[in-house]
């Protein structure tokens, strides 16, 4: 027949368990059904029952607390990697923080309970860990794992060191309120013990913010700079960034080509196919351009209708063609392509200023804009632009 002090011992582990594969639940992607997670888990903690159950024994022999069943409990490792959807760094950060946050409360249960009785040591250290479960689960799962979650979440776009650091800290957490408690339990408890680990707790807690705090803020200095150099309508890198790219080839002295493009009859788009049109038949350009380039070249929008091309190298005549082509234009095209024209300029080393360069490029794009008009007479254009509109319609310019 089980005791009254065994069934104590019992709930007293499987109240921390349980907080702690709930906990790391919220933060983590399960593989399969909540149901199949549940059964996994319940056969594996059957499977090493033997083992908790020595674990136990060995934690309350002497009352003491020790933390022994805590650290065991990082076996769960293994069921946790295989049921959920995390690499393998994230599962070990999870269980460090999780982890040490119970053996925190342990640590607090165990000097509260230290103050009474041995007779009721146990009933009081189950008493006072249910309590502090039920003090701190709200701002625990409200306020604490959400601001780790973000940091999980977004701490792999930052460098391997970044994740390897969080991981480190975490896990000297666990080391030192483990450490704290072994040492407190060995002597009688006083107030003084209690408010170390209390100031502990807080500490860590302040540690996690500040994580949070310099993550967040990372991200959004990245968004205010992806916004400050990059066009929200295209996506293209703009006029900031094209100066600082450009200031960069100039200073390192490399060879690069410059392509300034203007698209041919843009407002007459906008006139007759509307605006929301115009600004799809930008995007569908930008589109075109980048899958031609991919990872050789970078767009800009320079303003309106006008892109430049930074090409380190000698872009080829045929590329070029390619541009004036558009060959993929039909796929999904807001309305017909009304051809670009370009003004390319080779530039060796020693350079001129940008400005300088971007102007001849500019007056390059704008000759052969007076060419192709001179080829292409007015009458031509509008049909090529409106064939159903009337004989006596005029092409704006």
């Amino acid at each position: 027949m089980v005791s009254i002090s065994s069934f104590l011992e019992l709930i007293f582990l499987i109240e921390i368990l349980l907080f702690n594969l709930m906990a790391f639940n919220r933060c983590c992607h399960r593989k399969y059904s909540p149901l199949f997670v549940v059964l996994g888990i319940m056969i594996f903690t059957i499977l090493f029952l033997p083992l908790s159950l020595t674990i136990r024994n060995r934690f309350f022999s002497d009352a003491d607390g020790d933390g022994a069943f805590i650290a065991a409990g990082f076996i769960y490792i293994i069921p946790l990697y295989l049921l959920y959807r995390e690499k393998i760094s994230t599962v070990f950060i999870v269980m460090c923080m999780i982890w040490s946050y119970t053996c925190s409360v342990m640590a607090l249960s165990i000097q509260i309970a230290n103050f009474s009785p041995a007779k009721d040591f146990l009933s009081i250290a189950v008493l006072m860990e249910t309590l502090i479960f039920a003090a701190t689960i709200f701002p625990f799962y409200h306020f604490i794992l959400p601001k780790f979650n973000f940091i999980l979440k977004n701490i792999y776009r930052f460098s391997p060191q970044s994740v390897k650091y969080l991981g480190i800290h975490s896990f000297l957490y666990f080391l030192v309120i483990t450490t704290i408690n072994n040492v407190f339990n060995a002597s009688e408890s006083s107030f003084g013990k209690i408010g170390i680990i209390l100031l502990l707790i807080c500490f860590v807690i302040i540690s996690y913010i500040t994580i949070y705090q310099m993550v967040y803020g990372k991200i959004h200095l990245s968004k205010m700079e992806h916004e400050i150099k990059y066009d929200p309508l295209t996506g293209a890198a703009n006029r900031v960034r094209l100066y600082d790219d450009l200031n960069d080839l100039i200073c390192q002295q490399t060879s690069f080509s410059l392509l300034f493009m203007d698209l041919d009859h843009f407002k007459q788009i906008n006139d007759q196919f509307g605006h929301i049109t115009g600004d799809q038949y930008l995007q569908h350009f930008v589109r075109i351009c980048s899958e031609m380039f991919a990872e050789k070249a970078t767009l800009y929008r320079f303003g309106g209708d006008e892109f430049v091309l930074l090409y380190p190298g000698r872009i080829a005549p045929e590329e070029i063609q390619l541009i004036r082509q558009c060959p993929q234009w039909e796929n999904n095209a807001p309305c017909p392509f009304h051809n670009v024209s370009i003004g390319c300029l080779h530039c060796r080393p020693p350079h001129k200023s940008a400005e300088e360069i971007l102007r001849k490029a500019d007056r390059k794009m704008y000759q052969q804009k007076l060419a192709q008009r001179k080829e292409m007479p007015a009458k031509t254009v509008q049909e090529q632009l409106s064939p159903d509109l009337p004989p006596d319609h005029k092409i704006k310019e």
